[in-house]
């Protein structure tokens, strides 16, 4: 008999315990599964892209490796945690690199290289093919200066491995040929 009691004594506190006193299991409050932080969806619009590095930027200037993301060859769509993110490095098929600044203005508009991801709407990320050659002259004095550009179409510059050829160009004045070189160090005048 004694074992008895000792049972049901144990069996009430048991009881008494877990579910408290005058609740029943269908009164207890359910836990609800810890959240994770908000997702956002980034929408990226461009081809070729092997591998692309972004950096999550936080209030604080503490520096954490898991505030660099890398992403090889994304889908069109990447779920990240919502937030503030830069463009760190862009590599494309080929051998084209770009390392972008944080801003470039061109033609009096601002292209940033950062933006922000929120759960409630996509962001559109233009990066990566198709890219666009572009030349840009500069006269100074007598003198013009060439240079050559291989940007998308948020503007970022892109290039080849150092050791690969460069573009190069051939200036004629009627058919006499007046000038020709490398873009990134060519002068005429």
């Amino acid at each position: 008999m004694r074992t008895e009691t000792n049972r049901l004594l144990v069996l009430a506190t048991v009881f008494f315990v877990c579910l408290g006193p005058g609740l029943s299991a269908a009164d207890q409050p359910t836990k609800k599964p810890a959240a994770g932080p908000a997702m956002g969806e980034l929408k990226i619009e461009g081809k070729c892209i092997e591998r692309l590095t972004l950096e999550r930027k936080r209030e604080t200037r503490v520096f954490d490796p898991n505030d660099t993301i890398v992403l090889n060859r994304p889908g069109p769509r990447v779920s990240l945690p919502a937030g503030t993110y830069c463009v760190k490095r862009i590599e494309l098929e080929g051998g084209y690199i770009s390392l972008p600044p944080m801003a470039i203005v061109v033609e009096g508009v601002r292209y940033e290289n950062s933006f922000v991801l929120t759960a409630d709407k996509p962001h559109v990320l233009k990066i990566g093919a198709p890219l666009n050659p572009t030349v840009l002259a500069d006269r100074q004095g007598s003198r013009i200066r060439w240079a050559y550009r291989l940007v998308d179409a948020e503007w970022r510059e892109y290039s080849k491995d150092p050791d690969q050829e460069r573009a190069t160009f051939t200036i004629y004045q009627g058919d006499r040929i007046v000038g020709s070189g490398r873009f990134e160090s060519f002068e005429y005048g």
